[in-house]
């Protein structure tokens, strides 16, 4: 049980984390964003808005790194 548990942790830790910096990069370069003062989106100011999200996907990638790390050291010791 501890192998399946493990594994499921691997691979949806992993899964998140990726998703997380995926979103959390383009949050940061904000392709979508014009300002009259800059010619590249990323020298405008971030909105609020976008300011939680980039947050959010930071903190799930942080913490999803975490939970694959975790379950790769339980599945590492199960295994010895």
């Amino acid at each position: 049980m501890r192998t399946r548990t493990s594994s499921a942790s691997i691979i949806g830790g992993s899964a998140l984390a990726v998703a997380g910096a995926t979103v959390s990069f383009i949050y940061f370069l904000q392709p979508w964003r014009t300002c009259p003062d800059d010619d590249a989106p990323a020298g405008c100011p971030i909105l609020p808005n976008d300011a939680e999200v980039l947050a959010v996907a930071m903190i799930v990638a942080v913490l999803a790194t975490a939970t694959a790390v975790v379950g790769a050291a339980i599945r590492r010791r199960h295994v010895r």
